[in-house]
C-alpha cells in the first residue's frame, strides 16, 4: 500500500476504532457478523511476557485492526507476530487452533503519534481462506449525537475467556488542549484486554 493511502487509512481507522469502540446509531446493534470478525489477541514478548487484547477482522483476507498498545512490549518495542484466537460462539474461549500449527498474524503497521492507537496485522493465510469481515468504510463518527448508543464486544481480561459485550452512550468528542481528538467519549465500560474491539 502507498505511503500517503496507508496514512489516510490509519487515520481513518483511529477514528473509527478509537478507545476500542466501533460508534452505532440507536437502530443498529452487534450482529452475528461483529462477533464472527471478532478476535483475541494474544503477544508473547522477548522478556517472557504475554500481552492481550481484542482485534477485529477489517477484510476478507485476513487483515485485523486493533490498538497499538496491544502490540507493545513493557518497554516500548512493537512485538512482530501475534496469536490469534477465532470467535466460534459467544459461550466457548476463542479457538488458537492446535497447539503445533496455531493462528499467527504479523504486525504489519502501527501508528507513531501519540494521540493514536491503532495497528494493523496480517494473518498468516497461505491457503487464502476467506475471513468474516466488519466493513469498516461504511461508519461514519462525525454523525453521532449525544445519546447515541454505543456498543463494544471484546476479551477483557476479566472475564475475558470468552466475548463479552458492553454498551453505554456517546458523550462527546476529544480535544485538541489535551491531546484526545482523536478519541470519542463514552460511558461504555472498557475493562483492560477489550481495546481493539469492535
Amino acid at each position: 500500500m502507498k505511503k500517503h493511502m496507508m496514512r489516510k487509512f490509519v487515520l481513518l481507522l483511529i477514528m473509527i476504532f478509537t478507545l476500542g469502540v466501533l460508534p452505532t446509531n440507536s437502530l443498529q446493534a452487534i450482529t452475528q457478523n461483529h462477533i464472527d470478525s471478532e478476535v483475541q489477541i494474544v503477544c508473547p514478548d522477548n522478556y517472557g511476557n504475554w500481552f492481550s487484547g481484542s482485534g477485529t477482522i477489517i477484510d476478507q483476507k485476513g487483515i485485523i485492526l486493533t490498538n497499538k498498545h496491544v502490540v507493545t512490549d513493557e518497554h516500548g518495542g512493537i512485538i512482530k507476530t501475534c496469536f490469534i484466537g477465532f470467535t466460534e460462539s459467544i459461550d466457548q474461549e476463542p479457538n488458537f487452533g492446535p497447539k503445533n500449527d496455531p493462528n499467527l498474524a504479523a504486525v504489519k503497521y502501527y501508528t507513531t503519534k501519540g494521540d493514536m492507537d491503532a495497528a494493523i496485522l496480517y494473518l498468516d493465510n497461505a491457503l487464502n481462506k476467506s475471513y468474516t469481515y466488519v466493513d469498516v468504510w461504511n461508519s461514519n463518527s462525525s454523525a453521532l449525537r449525544f445519546g447515541n448508543k454505543i456498543e463494544a464486544i471484546g476479551f477483557p481480561g476479566i472475564g475475558g475467556s470468552t466475548i463479552t459485550y458492553t454498551s453505554g452512550d456517546f458523550s462527546g468528542f476529544g480535544s485538541t488542549s489535551d491531546g484526545t481528538q482523536n478519541y470519542i467519549k463514552a460511558t461504555t465500560p472498557l475493562e483492560h484486554g477489550n481495546s481493539g474491539g469492535a
